[in-house]
């Protein structure tokens, strides 16, 4: 039985396709690489759980004005909200503060900028008890923006610190100021 071409071309694609699709899909599904660690960045703040999970899961997100590191007052709740997280959860290990900048402005000062903020939400959250040794502090800066302008206005949600937190058998103190 001879095939055509059209034909031979109709039964590369049905076998072809399901294979490349299962092989993108099995290559997502698990892996050592550090998008893995940065997962749980946009998972929705969880009610008050015991069983905490190892991977970072956010907590809260603390929103700036622009070119701006000063935490502002109307933020002060987001604060006191994963402090609460916190002493719910006693068995968090880590606090894992990610800097983010908008795009407006040179890559290298939005990558200060994005530290300088965190360094502020870490101030913050030591003030309210937390030990400095169980946060952890980085920078995106401008390399994830949550939307790609340039507009002052619109650019608003990009300039923020995303506060995540990791757990496992150790615990960490939060005294009750």
């Amino acid at each position: 039985m001879l095939l055509s071409y059209k034909e031979i071309g109709e039964n590369m694609k049905n076998l072809v396709l399901p294979l490349i699709l299962g092989l993108s899909l099995a290559s997502c599904s698990s892996s050592n690489k550090k998008e893995d660690v940065m997962m749980g960045e946009n998972e929705p703040i969880p009610a008050a759980q015991t069983n905490l999970p190892t991977t970072p899961m956010k907590v809260g997100v603390v929103n700036f004005a622009f070119d701006s590191a000063e935490v502002p007052m109307e933020e002060t709740g987001e604060i006191e909200s994963v402090v609460d997280t916190l002493r719910q959860n006693p068995e968090t290990k880590t606090i894992i503060l990610k800097g983010h900048a908008d795009l407006i402005g040179p890559e290298e000062y939005n990558y200060k900028l994005g530290y300088k903020r965190a360094m502020k939400v870490k101030e913050a959250l030591v003030n309210k008890g937390l030990r400095a040794e169980s946060i952890e502090v980085e920078s995106f800066g401008e390399e994830r923006p949550v939307v790609e302008t340039m507009d002052k206005a619109e650019s608003e949600i990009n300039r923020r610190v995303v506060i995540q937190i990791r757990t496992d058998q150790e615990k960490i103190t939060v005294s009750s100021n």
